[in-house]
């Protein structure tokens, strides 16, 4: 009996095995792309040679960022008994505001299989595809560059140092080239504005990269946004990126809670962050909890982080005890400690009465359920008694023969 099941279970598995293996077929095509021209309104047909598995069958999908401008007259395709076909798309070229590369895409897919069993549906198994391009450059008007701008990291005090790399896109000479760059901090106020360098004329099809930097001495450690303003004859182009300047400084930005109960041991949470270009090790935190006239009344020391990543965040937590102090306002100080460093800073906190817990009410649905199963269960259970008292009773009726 064991050997025809082993049988039949390997003969499962081969017919698994087979058509998985028929699913994952690779699709070839040619050509790998297309190229047309930017001729607003021209409709292009596109010619699709394919390879695959004999007799299979292929979807055609429009796709990519103009996908809405292919047309598929025919989006399945069915190979021959060699597995080859000829698919055909067409391409409308529409109107494009923003000069440069632009594509759609001929996505072509297998077909999910039918089931092995039962009624048909997909698989889940892996389907080959394959992308077919079709690219097209919308070229700039008289005059038009293309901008990238670069911006680095720097330490606090050092140079901030800044590029922008201008190509003449356009079809005539630009005569002059220069701009600024607006430097906004994290709450997008500007703090410094700085000149490019200025250039002579480009040419069409050539390039060149404009320089500035930023002094940073004098500023506060963060992360800024720099705005770059590219002036090129009467036009401009702006472009933005981010950057850093960092310091070696750990600084604790928020704690939890800020209500302590009275008579309680609480368990601070101290949310610190980096603001370092690099690790920094050995980071800790102590606490000091002072009133008014600024006495120390509680302390408290956290377990020590062996290193912190560039610019990250982390949680320290440090217990204090509040037991003996009074309901009222304090201030908690917190002085994160680390490699070569410290820096504190302070937190308004209070120590509130301790919350009496009212008394948990019985959840009357809960409730009303519970009382119906047990009405229920002594029905039940009084059916049976009377059941059998009842069958005893007419046992000991029955006449009795000797």
């Amino acid at each position: 009996m064991k050997r025809p099941l082993l049988v039949l279970v390997l003969f499962l598995a081969v017919v698994l095995y087979a058509n998985d293996a028929a699913a994952i077929q690779g699709v070839a095509v040619s050509p790998g792309s297309f190229g047309v021209a930017y001729n607003v309104g021209q409709t292009t047909e596109l010619s699709i040679y394919v390879e695959a598995s004999p007799n299979e069958e292929l979807q055609l999908l429009p796709s990519g960022e103009l996908g809405q401008f292919l047309e598929i007259p025919n989006p399945i395709l069915i190979l021959d008994e060699n597995g080859r076909g000829r698919a055909t798309v067409k391409f409308t070229v529409p109107v494009i505001d923003t000069p440069g590369d632009h594509s759609a895409e001929i996505l072509i897919t297998e077909r999910p299989p039918p089931r092995l069993f039962g009624e048909p549906g997909p698989l889940i198994v892996t389907l080959a595809a394959v992308s077919v391009p079709v690219k097209f450059y919308v070229p700039c008007p008289d005059r038009c560059i293309g901008l990238t701008f670069s911006t680095q990291d720097t330490d606090l005090g050092q140079p901030a140092l800044f590029s922008a790399q201008i190509s003449n896109l356009g079809s005539k000479d630009i005569s002059s080239l220069s701009g600024h760059i607006e430097i906004l901090d994290s709450t997008n106020a500007t703090v410094a504005t700085i000149p490019f360098a200025s250039a002579g004329t480009l040419a069409p099809g050539g390039s060149t990269i404009l320089h500035s930097e930023w002094d940073t001495a004098g500023t506060t450690a963060g992360i800024f946004t720099a705005r770059a303003v590219v002036l090129y004859d009467e036009f401009y182009k702006d472009a933005t990126g981010e950057f850093k300047v960092g310091d070696i400084s750990i600084k604790a930005y928020d704690i939890s809670p800020k209500q302590f109960f009275k008579g309680k041991v609480v368990n601070v949470f101290i949310r610190i962050e980096s603001l370092w270009n690099k690790p920094i090790r050995h980071v800790y935190a102590v606490l000091d909890l002072k009133n008014d006239q600024g006495d120390e009344l509680a302390h408290g020391e956290t377990p020590p982080l062996s290193s912190m990543d560039p610019w990250s965040k982390s949680d320290l937590n440090a217990w204090l005890d509040v037991q003996p102090l009074s309901v009222g306002n304090y201030t908690l100080g917190v002085t994160v400690l680390y490699d070569n460093g410290n820096s504190t800073v302070y937190f308004p906190v209070s120590i509130v009465e301790a919350e009496v817990a009212p008394p948990p009410e019985m959840p009357k649905a809960q409730f009303k359920l519970d009382v119906t199963i047990l009405a229920i269960v002594l029905l039940v259970s009084l059916i049976l008694v009377l059941a059998y008292l009842e069958k005893t009773k007419r046992r000991k009726a029955r006449p009795k023969y000797f």
